[in-house]
């Protein structure tokens, strides 16, 4: 098994609806990705200065099948619509399991 995680920080002036309807995109990926077997979103608590502000995790049996979700066109366009323009920061890791 394969999981993705990501961490992501936007800009100050992301509002609370904008960040609110990226979460729901986000929702909306697993169920039209096959190969995606276990998927979370969520925001952070705060409860440390300097924390990212939403995590994103996804798991796959395989590398393959985290390909498929990287470059899926519902995924692509999530990124693309949504999330480049507010975003301030991204760090992301892969690992097996």
């Amino acid at each position: 098994m394969l999981r993705h995680v990501v961490l992501l920080s936007f800009k100050d002036t992301t509002s609370a609806d904008v960040l609110a309807g990226i979460t729901e995109s986000l929702h909306g990926l697993a169920p039209q990705i096959s190969t995606v077997r276990n998927f979370s979103v969520n925001a952070d608590l705060g409860l440390a200065d300097g924390n990212a502000q939403m995590i994103i995790m996804a798991e796959f049996d395989d590398v393959a099948g985290y390909e498929l979700y990287s470059d899926h066109p519902a995924h692509q366009k999530v990124i693309q619509e949504q999330i480049l323009g507010e975003l301030s920061s991204r760090a992301v890791a892969q690992y097996t399991f």
